[in-house]
């Protein structure tokens, strides 16, 4: 037997213009985000547009569901100090999950000399790690604070599928543990709704950090590359002697400045992955403060 709030309802009408604010809004972020750093972002006057329908289309969505009695969401889950925070948490660990996911095997093949399936076997143990985290999480969360295996966050590369493993099924918990039983299916979609939207935006913005960040660490790194320089001066000529055993001379020397740029370039990409990096850990542990704001319920 079902309680009364899990029954089919009778005589529910479908909220068709909040509906079609939401699929719009969806598509067009959507689209956005996928394609905005290949097409150089707001110098794209496409771009704009769809940014600018964008944030139309899902102000007048929130608009609609605040105003309309019959709304698709109910919004007011969101006043759940619980719920609330634990969206937030749950978002940001999404978008440096997803972000992480994007970047290492990327990562792997073009600076570690990886090929693919070798780059798909390292990403091995951090499912394996996530799935003992499961195991293990039920266990754990009768013996310890919930609010303790969250924070296993703040070290996002160190035992990487483990802590977020430990992390996510407490951190669910907490947000929906204030929760009255008819509001769960609602608070439930619009959670996985923001952490999907959390994951498009933490891929987008990584993308662009290491397309950005390499541009600017390439910049910096190029001022020492002159034939002022005495070690890129030597270090060219060495190239060049090694290749003089089989190409002229002019060829060698254009080989050596050529190798000597491939390394400029390794060294730049190297630096904008590192940058991503930090901002997931940074990210991890900005998220901690929150975690302590939660009410753990036993």
């Amino acid at each position: 037997y079902d309680p009364p709030y899990a029954q089919k309802q009778k005589g529910v009408k479908t909220d068709a213009f909040g509906f079609f604010m939401l699929s719009i809004w969806l598509l067009t972020l959507q689209i956005v985000l996928d394609k905005g750093n290949n097409a150089d972002w707001f110098n794209a006057p496409w771009i704009c547009w769809l940014s600018a329908l964008s944030c139309l289309t899902g102000i007048a969505f929130l608009v609609s569901q605040i105003r309309n009695k019959d709304s698709l969401v109910d919004l007011s889950v969101f006043k759940d100090k619980n719920f609330l925070i634990g969206t937030l948490v749950q978002i940001v660990m999404q978008a440096v999950l997803l972000a992480s996911l994007a970047i290492l095997p990327q990562f792997l093949q073009s600076l570690m000399g990886y090929d693919a399936y070798k780059s798909g076997l390292s990403m091995m143990p951090r499912g394996l790690g996530a799935l003992l985290a499961m195991v293990l999480c039920a266990t754990l969360a009768n013996l310890i604070d919930n609010r303790v295996l969250v924070m296993n966050i703040g070290f996002p590369n160190f035992l990487f599928g483990v802590g977020l493993g430990l992390a996510m099924i407490p951190i669910i918990t907490l947000s929906v543990a204030t929760i009255r039983n008819d509001q769960m299916t609602n608070a439930s979609g619009l959670q996985n709704l923001l952490k999907n939207i959390g994951g498009a935006f933490g891929t987008s913005i990584v993308a662009t950090l290491l397309s950005r960040g390499a541009q600017k660490h390439q910049f910096m790194l190029i001022q020492h590359l002159t034939d002022t320089a005495q070690t890129y001066t030597e270090r060219v000529q060495a190239y060049g002697s090694m290749f003089m055993t089989t190409v002229d001379p002019h060829t060698a020397a254009y080989m050596g400045q050529h190798t000597a740029y491939n390394l400029l370039m390794q060294q730049a990409n190297l630096s904008a992955f590192i940058d991503a990096f930090r901002i997931f850990a940074v990210a991890g542990v900005v998220i901690i403060p929150l975690i302590l704001l939660l009410k753990n319920i036993k």
